[in-house]
């Protein structure tokens, strides 16, 4: 496995949600692709001394939800997920996907009943969790930037790897210097 996944992996864990011995934590990992990051968050948690817990989703599986449900389907919270949510101390999201317009067809009436009920997952997740979300890149996303694997890969692993409490005492620096201006005009070339 890539050692900067392993480095992800701790970011997210120790850095972005914090997560400490005891804690149960739920990774919910979407599409088969995420699948690296997701063992590197399981190491991260087993080693920060917290309980793991592995979910599988698809947009692939749900598009048959959302294409051939009836209207009490679509309204139907799961309730694994939902107990998902009440159990989880920490939420951590990887988002992959399969196919980037695998829901591209779907009526948005459909999309819009089903958002309904997932939005009372997302709404426990905010309650009753510190979370974190990360896309996780992989061929979709790179042909969507028009570009190859291994350089959104680069891109990727430099945006999560940067030493993180520098870059927030120094944003806290620049916040405390706007904080005190009476006026922040942004000037263009």
């Amino acid at each position: 496995m890539d050692k900067r996944w392993q480095q992800v992996g701790d970011v997210l864990v120790n850095y972005s949600t914090e997560v400490q011995p005891g804690e149960r934590v739920m990774i919910a990992m979407i599409e088969p692709e995420t699948f690296p990051l997701a063992h590197a968050v399981y190491d991260a948690v087993v080693r920060a001394g917290g309980y793991p817990q592995v979910q599988m989703l698809s947009e692939r599986l749900r598009h048959s939800l959302l294409r051939h449900g009836s209207d009490e389907q679509l309204a139907w919270v799961p309730d694994i997920e939902a107990y998902g949510m009440e159990w989880a101390d920490v939420y951590i999201g990887l988002r992959g996907a399969h196919n980037l317009y695998e829901l591209a067809e779907v009526p948005t009436e459909r999309l819009a009943a089903n958002q309904v009920a997932m939005g009372k997952i997302s709404t426990l997740r905010w309650e009753k969790t510190r979370w974190c979300l990360s896309r996780v890149p992989n061929e979709a996303f790179a042909i969507q930037a028009q570009t190859d694997l291994e350089t959104i890969l680069d891109m990727y692993f430099d945006a999560c790897l940067l030493d993180w409490p520098a870059a927030a005492k120094s944003w806290h620096a620049a916040a405390q210097r706007l904080d005190q201006a009476g006026e922040v005009r942004i000037l263009g070339e």
